[in-house]
Protein backbone atom coordinates (compact mmCIF):
# COMPACT_ATOMS: atom_id res chain seq x y z
CA UNK A 1 0.00 0.00 0.00
CA UNK A 2 0.95 3.36 -0.45
CA UNK A 3 0.56 6.78 -2.46
CA UNK A 4 1.88 6.87 -5.71
CA UNK A 5 2.75 9.44 -9.04
CA UNK A 6 1.49 7.38 -11.99
CA UNK A 7 3.77 8.18 -15.12
CA UNK A 8 2.15 6.57 -18.56
CA UNK A 9 3.55 6.67 -21.78
CA UNK A 10 0.61 4.73 -23.87
CA UNK A 11 0.23 1.25 -21.72
CA UNK A 12 3.19 1.91 -20.28
CA UNK A 13 3.50 2.88 -16.48
CA UNK A 14 6.20 3.67 -13.98
CA UNK A 15 5.29 4.24 -10.46
CA UNK A 16 6.53 6.59 -7.46
CA UNK A 17 5.97 5.77 -4.11
CA UNK A 18 5.38 8.93 -1.98
CA UNK A 19 6.85 10.85 -4.01
CA UNK A 20 6.99 13.19 -7.46
CA UNK A 21 9.88 12.66 -9.36
CA UNK A 22 11.56 16.16 -10.83
CA UNK A 23 12.13 15.04 -14.25
CA UNK A 24 7.98 15.76 -14.95
CA UNK A 25 8.90 19.86 -15.42
CA UNK A 26 10.85 18.72 -18.20
CA UNK A 27 8.10 16.54 -19.87
CA UNK A 28 5.20 18.56 -19.33
CA UNK A 29 4.15 22.31 -19.78
CA UNK A 30 2.02 24.19 -17.09
CA UNK A 31 -0.83 24.29 -19.94
CA UNK A 32 -1.09 20.83 -20.21
CA UNK A 33 -2.37 20.31 -16.54
CA UNK A 34 -5.82 18.46 -17.04
CA UNK A 35 -8.08 16.84 -14.84
CA UNK A 36 -11.43 14.93 -14.52
CA UNK A 37 -13.57 15.16 -11.12
CA UNK A 38 -16.45 13.35 -9.76
CA UNK A 39 -19.28 15.28 -8.75
CA UNK A 40 -22.41 13.73 -7.00
CA UNK A 41 -25.28 16.18 -5.98
CA UNK A 42 -23.04 19.28 -6.49
CA UNK A 43 -20.08 17.62 -4.22
CA UNK A 44 -16.48 17.06 -5.37
CA UNK A 45 -16.26 13.21 -4.24
CA UNK A 46 -12.39 12.56 -5.79
CA UNK A 47 -10.40 13.36 -9.19
CA UNK A 48 -10.14 10.09 -11.77
CA UNK A 49 -7.67 11.66 -13.33
CA UNK A 50 -5.30 14.88 -11.64
CA UNK A 51 -2.50 15.67 -13.55
CA UNK A 52 -0.89 16.14 -17.02
CA UNK A 53 -1.82 14.99 -20.28
CA UNK A 54 0.17 15.64 -23.56
CA UNK A 55 1.74 13.76 -26.71
CA UNK A 56 4.81 12.06 -27.20
CA UNK A 57 5.57 14.14 -30.07
CA UNK A 58 5.16 16.72 -27.68
CA UNK A 59 7.52 15.15 -25.41
CA UNK A 60 10.15 14.18 -27.48
CA UNK A 61 10.59 18.55 -28.84
CA UNK A 62 10.62 18.84 -24.92
CA UNK A 63 13.60 16.40 -24.53
CA UNK A 64 15.77 17.73 -27.78
CA UNK A 65 15.29 21.15 -26.40
CA UNK A 66 16.70 20.57 -22.72
CA UNK A 67 19.44 17.86 -24.55
CA UNK A 68 17.88 14.53 -23.07
CA UNK A 69 18.51 12.75 -26.68
CA UNK A 70 20.51 9.25 -27.19
CA UNK A 71 23.75 10.86 -26.66
CA UNK A 72 22.83 12.19 -23.06
CA UNK A 73 22.00 8.34 -22.35
CA UNK A 74 25.04 7.05 -23.42
CA UNK A 75 27.04 9.57 -21.74
CA UNK A 76 25.09 8.35 -18.21
CA UNK A 77 25.22 4.90 -19.24
CA UNK A 78 29.33 5.14 -19.86
CA UNK A 79 29.79 6.93 -16.50
CA UNK A 80 28.08 3.65 -14.66
CA UNK A 81 30.01 1.07 -16.90
CA UNK A 82 32.26 -0.65 -13.81
CA UNK A 83 29.24 -0.89 -11.62
CA UNK A 84 27.02 -2.50 -14.72
CA UNK A 85 29.48 -4.76 -15.61
CA UNK A 86 30.12 -6.20 -11.78
CA UNK A 87 25.98 -6.37 -11.74
CA UNK A 88 26.02 -8.70 -14.81
CA UNK A 89 29.05 -10.56 -13.78
CA UNK A 90 27.19 -11.61 -10.66
CA UNK A 91 23.99 -11.98 -12.28
CA UNK A 92 25.99 -14.85 -14.92
CA UNK A 93 27.61 -16.39 -11.71
CA UNK A 94 24.20 -17.11 -10.27
CA UNK A 95 21.76 -17.58 -13.15
CA UNK A 96 22.80 -21.80 -13.84
CA UNK A 97 21.26 -21.87 -10.12
CA UNK A 98 18.25 -19.74 -11.15
CA UNK A 99 17.44 -20.47 -14.16
CA UNK A 100 17.07 -24.67 -13.24
CA UNK A 101 14.95 -23.22 -10.52
CA UNK A 102 13.10 -20.59 -12.60
CA UNK A 103 12.33 -23.33 -15.59
CA UNK A 104 12.32 -26.40 -14.24
CA UNK A 105 11.83 -25.79 -10.51
CA UNK A 106 13.47 -29.26 -9.50
CA UNK A 107 16.58 -30.03 -7.25
CA UNK A 108 20.21 -30.48 -9.30
CA UNK A 109 23.66 -31.16 -7.36
CA UNK A 110 26.36 -29.18 -7.61
CA UNK A 111 28.04 -30.50 -10.37
CA UNK A 112 25.20 -31.18 -12.51
CA UNK A 113 24.76 -27.16 -12.49
CA UNK A 114 28.12 -26.73 -12.95
CA UNK A 115 28.19 -28.65 -16.24
CA UNK A 116 24.89 -26.64 -16.76
CA UNK A 117 26.53 -23.85 -16.36
CA UNK A 118 29.47 -24.64 -18.66
CA UNK A 119 27.40 -25.24 -21.28
CA UNK A 120 24.94 -21.94 -21.63
CA UNK A 121 27.33 -19.37 -20.37
CA UNK A 122 29.18 -17.34 -23.29
CA UNK A 123 27.05 -18.62 -25.88
CA UNK A 124 24.42 -16.30 -25.99
CA UNK A 125 25.76 -12.82 -28.32
CA UNK A 126 23.47 -10.88 -30.34
CA UNK A 127 25.00 -12.45 -33.41
CA UNK A 128 22.73 -15.07 -32.24
CA UNK A 129 20.16 -13.03 -32.78
CA UNK A 130 21.27 -11.15 -35.99
CA UNK A 131 17.44 -11.57 -37.76
CA UNK A 132 16.31 -9.15 -34.83
CA UNK A 133 19.51 -7.00 -34.06
CA UNK A 134 21.65 -4.80 -36.14
CA UNK A 135 26.07 -5.17 -35.69
CA UNK A 136 27.77 -2.35 -34.58
CA UNK A 137 24.95 -0.67 -32.22
CA UNK A 138 25.30 0.51 -29.05
CA UNK A 139 24.15 -1.72 -25.88
CA UNK A 140 21.00 1.27 -25.41
CA UNK A 141 20.27 1.43 -29.32
CA UNK A 142 20.26 -2.75 -28.99
CA UNK A 143 18.16 -2.08 -26.33
CA UNK A 144 15.73 -0.37 -28.03
CA UNK A 145 15.31 -2.66 -30.09
CA UNK A 146 14.24 -5.27 -27.98
CA UNK A 147 11.56 -2.74 -26.63
CA UNK A 148 10.22 -2.65 -29.80
CA UNK A 149 10.03 -6.34 -30.48
CA UNK A 150 8.21 -6.51 -26.70
CA UNK A 151 5.54 -3.71 -28.04
CA UNK A 152 4.95 -5.87 -31.32
CA UNK A 153 2.90 -8.89 -30.63
CA UNK A 154 4.09 -11.29 -33.53
CA UNK A 155 7.86 -10.25 -33.10
CA UNK A 156 7.82 -11.06 -30.06
CA UNK A 157 6.44 -14.21 -31.02
CA UNK A 158 9.29 -14.95 -33.16
CA UNK A 159 11.34 -13.87 -30.17
CA UNK A 160 10.42 -15.97 -27.76
CA UNK A 161 10.85 -19.42 -30.27
CA UNK A 162 14.27 -18.02 -30.97
CA UNK A 163 14.83 -17.94 -27.19
CA UNK A 164 13.58 -21.79 -27.02
CA UNK A 165 15.72 -22.37 -29.45
CA UNK A 166 18.69 -21.27 -27.84
CA UNK A 167 17.28 -23.91 -24.51
CA UNK A 168 15.03 -21.41 -22.99
CA UNK A 169 11.85 -22.93 -21.94
CA UNK A 170 8.68 -21.36 -20.08
CA UNK A 171 7.20 -24.41 -18.16
CA UNK A 172 4.50 -22.20 -16.14
CA UNK A 173 3.58 -20.70 -19.93
CA UNK A 174 5.36 -17.54 -18.95
CA UNK A 175 5.79 -16.19 -22.34
CA UNK A 176 4.08 -13.03 -21.72
CA UNK A 177 5.45 -9.70 -23.58
CA UNK A 178 7.37 -6.87 -20.48
CA UNK A 179 4.90 -4.90 -21.76
CA UNK A 180 2.33 -6.74 -20.84
CA UNK A 181 -0.70 -4.91 -18.88
CA UNK A 182 -0.40 -6.27 -15.58
CA UNK A 183 -0.58 -3.11 -13.49
CA UNK A 184 3.44 -3.50 -12.60
CA UNK A 185 5.94 -1.72 -13.56
CA UNK A 186 7.80 -1.55 -17.01
CA UNK A 187 11.19 -1.54 -15.40
CA UNK A 188 10.54 -3.77 -13.19
CA UNK A 189 8.75 -6.14 -16.10
CA UNK A 190 11.93 -5.84 -18.31
CA UNK A 191 14.46 -6.72 -15.25
CA UNK A 192 12.61 -9.83 -14.08
CA UNK A 193 12.40 -10.87 -17.74
CA UNK A 194 16.06 -10.17 -18.75
CA UNK A 195 17.51 -11.78 -15.03
CA UNK A 196 15.29 -14.68 -15.54
CA UNK A 197 16.30 -15.10 -18.99
CA UNK A 198 19.78 -14.30 -18.72
CA UNK A 199 21.34 -17.23 -20.28
CA UNK A 200 19.25 -16.87 -23.15
CA UNK A 201 19.08 -12.88 -23.86
CA UNK A 202 22.15 -11.08 -25.64
CA UNK A 203 24.34 -9.59 -23.34
CA UNK A 204 23.63 -6.16 -23.99
CA UNK A 205 19.99 -6.40 -23.03
CA UNK A 206 20.37 -7.82 -19.98
CA UNK A 207 22.95 -4.64 -18.80
CA UNK A 208 20.95 -2.03 -19.68
CA UNK A 209 17.97 -4.01 -17.36
CA UNK A 210 20.18 -4.08 -14.62
CA UNK A 211 21.56 -0.39 -15.23
CA UNK A 212 17.88 0.74 -14.41
CA UNK A 213 17.48 -1.45 -11.60
CA UNK A 214 20.82 -0.07 -10.38
CA UNK A 215 19.64 3.82 -10.75
CA UNK A 216 15.81 3.17 -10.09
CA UNK A 217 16.08 3.89 -6.69
CA UNK A 218 18.88 6.51 -5.98
CA UNK A 219 18.84 8.62 -9.47
CA UNK A 220 14.85 8.02 -10.51
CA UNK A 221 15.24 11.05 -12.17
CA UNK A 222 17.46 9.89 -14.87
CA UNK A 223 15.68 6.57 -15.32
CA UNK A 224 12.83 9.11 -15.92
CA UNK A 225 14.46 10.55 -18.32
CA UNK A 226 15.38 7.57 -19.55
CA UNK A 227 12.23 5.48 -19.53
CA UNK A 228 10.90 8.37 -22.08
CA UNK A 229 13.16 8.61 -24.75
CA UNK A 230 13.42 5.16 -24.84
CA UNK A 231 9.42 4.42 -24.86
CA UNK A 232 8.75 7.12 -27.22
CA UNK A 233 10.78 5.88 -29.64
CA UNK A 234 8.84 2.71 -29.62
CA UNK A 235 5.48 4.45 -30.16
CA UNK A 236 3.79 6.31 -32.25
CA UNK A 237 3.95 10.04 -31.88
CA UNK A 238 0.68 10.64 -31.06
CA UNK A 239 0.92 8.23 -27.84
CA UNK A 240 -0.35 9.58 -24.67
CA UNK A 241 1.65 10.81 -22.31
CA UNK A 242 0.37 11.33 -19.01
CA UNK A 243 1.50 12.01 -15.31
CA UNK A 244 -1.51 11.02 -12.58
CA UNK A 245 -1.30 13.01 -9.33
CA UNK A 246 -4.67 12.21 -7.69
CA UNK A 247 -3.12 9.57 -5.55
CA UNK A 248 -0.39 11.47 -3.78
CA UNK A 249 -1.84 15.39 -4.43
CA UNK A 250 -5.21 16.53 -2.67
CA UNK A 251 -5.51 20.18 -3.25
CA UNK A 252 -5.40 20.51 -7.28
CA UNK A 253 -3.84 24.54 -6.38
CA UNK A 254 -0.49 22.26 -5.38
CA UNK A 255 -1.40 20.06 -8.61
CA UNK A 256 -1.54 23.28 -10.58
CA UNK A 257 1.69 24.89 -8.91
CA UNK A 258 3.77 21.60 -9.83
CA UNK A 259 6.71 23.16 -12.27
CA UNK A 260 7.14 25.76 -9.30
CA UNK A 261 7.42 23.74 -6.68
CA UNK A 262 9.72 21.22 -8.04
CA UNK A 263 11.96 24.02 -9.60
CA UNK A 264 12.35 25.42 -5.65
CA UNK A 265 13.07 21.92 -4.76
CA UNK A 266 15.86 21.67 -7.20
CA UNK A 267 17.43 24.55 -6.87
CA UNK A 268 17.23 24.09 -2.91
CA UNK A 269 19.23 20.39 -3.49
CA UNK A 270 21.77 22.25 -5.97
CA UNK A 271 22.49 24.64 -3.41
CA UNK A 272 22.87 22.31 -0.49
CA UNK A 273 25.05 19.91 -2.69
CA UNK A 274 27.56 22.82 -3.55
CA UNK A 275 27.72 24.21 -0.15
CA UNK A 276 28.13 20.81 1.11
CA UNK A 277 30.51 19.38 -1.97
CA UNK A 278 32.17 22.29 -2.47
CA UNK A 279 36.04 20.56 -1.74
CA UNK A 280 34.82 17.92 -5.08
CA UNK A 281 33.95 20.99 -7.59
CA UNK A 282 35.45 24.56 -7.85
CA UNK A 283 36.26 25.16 -4.26
CA UNK A 284 39.09 22.68 -4.53
CA UNK A 285 40.61 21.96 -7.86
CA UNK A 286 43.82 20.02 -6.73
CA UNK A 287 41.89 17.48 -5.03
CA UNK A 288 39.27 17.03 -8.14
CA UNK A 289 42.58 16.07 -9.77
CA UNK A 290 43.42 13.43 -7.59
CA UNK A 291 40.03 11.93 -7.66
CA UNK A 292 40.08 12.12 -11.50
CA UNK A 293 43.87 10.45 -11.88
CA UNK A 294 43.47 7.83 -9.48
CA UNK A 295 39.86 7.02 -11.36
CA UNK A 296 41.99 7.36 -15.12
CA UNK A 297 44.77 5.42 -13.84
CA UNK A 298 42.39 2.07 -12.96
CA UNK A 299 40.92 2.98 -16.68
CA UNK A 300 44.26 2.94 -18.27
CA UNK A 301 45.08 -0.69 -17.06
CA UNK A 302 41.59 -1.94 -18.37
CA UNK A 303 42.34 -0.16 -22.01
CA UNK A 304 45.09 -2.23 -22.49
CA UNK A 305 43.49 -5.03 -21.92
CA UNK A 306 40.93 -4.77 -24.40
CA UNK A 307 41.37 -6.59 -27.95
CA UNK A 308 38.28 -5.30 -30.21
CA UNK A 309 39.77 -2.91 -31.58
CA UNK A 310 36.00 -0.95 -32.41
CA UNK A 311 35.70 -0.82 -28.66
CA UNK A 312 39.23 0.22 -27.25
CA UNK A 313 38.46 2.87 -29.62
CA UNK A 314 35.77 3.97 -28.56
CA UNK A 315 36.46 3.67 -24.31
CA UNK A 316 39.61 5.26 -25.58
CA UNK A 317 37.70 8.14 -26.80
CA UNK A 318 35.79 8.16 -23.45
CA UNK A 319 38.86 8.19 -21.57
CA UNK A 320 40.16 11.03 -23.05
CA UNK A 321 36.75 13.12 -21.80
CA UNK A 322 37.86 11.95 -18.09
CA UNK A 323 41.38 13.56 -18.79
CA UNK A 324 39.83 16.80 -20.03
CA UNK A 325 36.95 17.00 -17.27
CA UNK A 326 39.83 18.29 -15.24
CA UNK A 327 40.41 21.23 -16.76
CA UNK A 328 36.33 23.10 -16.53
CA UNK A 329 37.64 25.73 -18.73
CA UNK A 330 38.12 23.51 -21.66
CA UNK A 331 34.04 22.28 -22.51
CA UNK A 332 33.14 19.13 -24.37
CA UNK A 333 31.18 20.14 -27.36
CA UNK A 334 31.07 16.69 -29.37
CA UNK A 335 32.24 13.23 -30.36
CA UNK A 336 32.77 11.82 -33.83
CA UNK A 337 31.64 14.53 -35.97
CA UNK A 338 31.06 13.64 -39.32
CA UNK A 339 31.97 17.20 -41.36
CA UNK A 340 32.01 16.80 -45.41
CA UNK A 341 34.26 13.44 -45.81
CA UNK A 342 36.05 14.33 -42.22
CA UNK A 343 35.96 13.28 -39.04
CA UNK A 344 36.59 14.88 -35.89
CA UNK A 345 36.87 12.27 -32.79
CA UNK A 346 36.29 15.71 -29.95
CA UNK A 347 35.70 19.23 -30.12
CA UNK A 348 36.27 21.36 -26.84
CA UNK A 349 35.57 25.03 -26.67
CA UNK A 350 38.55 26.82 -25.41
CA UNK A 351 36.84 29.16 -22.43
CA UNK A 352 40.17 29.43 -20.82
CA UNK A 353 41.20 33.24 -19.90
CA UNK A 354 44.42 32.01 -19.54
CA UNK A 355 46.40 34.02 -21.48
CA UNK A 356 48.65 31.01 -22.01
CA UNK A 357 45.32 30.13 -24.50
CA UNK A 358 43.58 33.20 -25.22
CA UNK A 359 47.06 33.75 -27.36
CA UNK A 360 45.71 31.31 -29.92
CA UNK A 361 43.11 32.79 -30.94
CA UNK A 362 41.27 29.43 -30.94
CA UNK A 363 37.64 28.92 -29.81
CA UNK A 364 37.70 26.18 -30.84
CA UNK A 365 40.01 22.56 -29.81
CA UNK A 366 39.88 19.29 -31.91
CA UNK A 367 41.29 16.02 -30.69
CA UNK A 368 42.55 12.93 -32.56
CA UNK A 369 42.88 9.75 -30.35
CA UNK A 370 44.68 6.56 -31.38
CA UNK A 371 45.03 3.73 -29.56
CA UNK A 372 47.13 1.36 -31.78
CA UNK A 373 49.68 -1.44 -31.58
CA UNK A 374 52.09 0.61 -33.95
CA UNK A 375 53.57 4.08 -33.98
CA UNK A 376 51.12 6.75 -35.80
CA UNK A 377 53.17 7.69 -39.00
CA UNK A 378 53.35 10.91 -41.21
CA UNK A 379 50.24 10.56 -43.41
CA UNK A 380 48.40 10.84 -40.67
CA UNK A 381 49.91 14.40 -39.98
CA UNK A 382 48.45 15.88 -43.53
CA UNK A 383 45.02 14.48 -42.89
CA UNK A 384 44.59 15.93 -39.34
CA UNK A 385 46.68 19.18 -40.12
CA UNK A 386 44.24 19.55 -43.11
CA UNK A 387 41.01 19.14 -40.74
CA UNK A 388 42.60 22.43 -38.69
CA UNK A 389 42.93 24.72 -41.96
CA UNK A 390 39.34 23.46 -43.09
CA UNK A 391 38.20 24.78 -40.20
CA UNK A 392 40.75 27.81 -39.30
CA UNK A 393 37.98 30.63 -38.49
CA UNK A 394 37.02 28.30 -35.07
CA UNK A 395 40.50 25.94 -34.55
CA UNK A 396 44.05 26.90 -34.22
CA UNK A 397 44.77 24.50 -31.49
CA UNK A 398 44.52 20.40 -32.47
CA UNK A 399 45.69 17.50 -29.92
CA UNK A 400 47.04 14.41 -31.36
CA UNK A 401 46.82 11.48 -28.99
CA UNK A 402 48.30 8.61 -29.78
CA UNK A 403 48.82 5.48 -26.83
CA UNK A 404 52.07 4.11 -29.12
CA UNK A 405 53.26 7.51 -29.71
CA UNK A 406 54.38 9.07 -33.50
CA UNK A 407 57.07 7.73 -35.96
CA UNK A 408 60.02 10.12 -36.42
CA UNK A 409 58.59 11.05 -39.96
CA UNK A 410 55.48 12.16 -38.06
CA UNK A 411 57.90 14.68 -35.75
CA UNK A 412 59.75 15.59 -38.81
CA UNK A 413 56.28 17.34 -40.04
CA UNK A 414 55.31 18.82 -36.95
CA UNK A 415 58.80 20.71 -37.14
CA UNK A 416 58.27 21.88 -40.18
CA UNK A 417 54.88 23.00 -39.86
CA UNK A 418 55.68 25.88 -37.24
CA UNK A 419 55.67 29.07 -39.72
CA UNK A 420 51.61 27.70 -40.14
CA UNK A 421 48.95 29.50 -38.38
CA UNK A 422 47.37 27.02 -36.25
CA UNK A 423 49.04 24.23 -33.61
CA UNK A 424 49.18 20.44 -32.92
CA UNK A 425 49.91 18.98 -29.86
CA UNK A 426 51.43 15.58 -29.49
CA UNK A 427 50.47 13.41 -26.75
CA UNK A 428 51.69 9.95 -26.49
CA UNK A 429 50.84 6.94 -23.74
CA UNK A 430 53.50 7.72 -22.21
CA UNK A 431 53.29 11.42 -21.98
CA UNK A 432 49.77 10.22 -20.25
CA UNK A 433 50.99 7.54 -17.61
CA UNK A 434 53.62 10.34 -16.38
CA UNK A 435 51.29 12.81 -15.70
CA UNK A 436 48.81 10.38 -14.00
CA UNK A 437 51.62 8.93 -11.59
CA UNK A 438 53.24 12.34 -10.96
CA UNK A 439 51.18 15.14 -8.89
CA UNK A 440 51.60 17.73 -11.87
CA UNK A 441 48.82 20.23 -12.82
CA UNK A 442 46.57 19.14 -15.80
CA UNK A 443 47.59 22.82 -17.27
CA UNK A 444 51.10 22.92 -16.20
CA UNK A 445 51.44 19.65 -18.10
CA UNK A 446 49.14 20.76 -21.35
CA UNK A 447 51.09 23.80 -21.81
CA UNK A 448 54.43 22.23 -21.21
CA UNK A 449 53.43 19.76 -24.36
CA UNK A 450 52.48 23.14 -26.55
CA UNK A 451 55.67 24.50 -25.42
CA UNK A 452 57.24 21.38 -26.49
CA UNK A 453 55.44 21.55 -29.72
CA UNK A 454 56.43 24.55 -30.39
CA UNK A 455 59.94 25.13 -30.35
Amino acid sequence: MGHYTRFKIGPCEWSFKYQVPHFLIFIFDEEEFYFDEEIVDGELQYYNFLGYRTTGEAVLKKLDKYGFDFNFLEEIYREFEEDIESLYSDAIEEAPYMNCIFNYNEDYSEEEIEKYSSDKIGQISKSAYDQFFDENRSDIEIFVDFLNICSDTEKFKLFILKMAEMGASFPRGNEDSPFKPDGNDLIDNIWSFATNYILYLPPEIVKVAEFLFLLEDDFPDIVGFFFARTILSVYDSNITVEVDLSDIIEPIEDAQNMHQWIQDEILRKINLYNKTFRCLTSGDQALHQIFIKQKLSKSIVELSQISDKYEKGKNFEDFIRQLFSINPEFIFFDSNVNLKDEEIDLIYRNNSNRPFWMSFHSPQIFIECKYWQKRVEAKHFGIFEGKLIDHSNLCKIGIFISMSGFTSGFNEKLKRMGRDDHTIILISGDDIIKFLNTSIDFYDWLENLVSSSIK
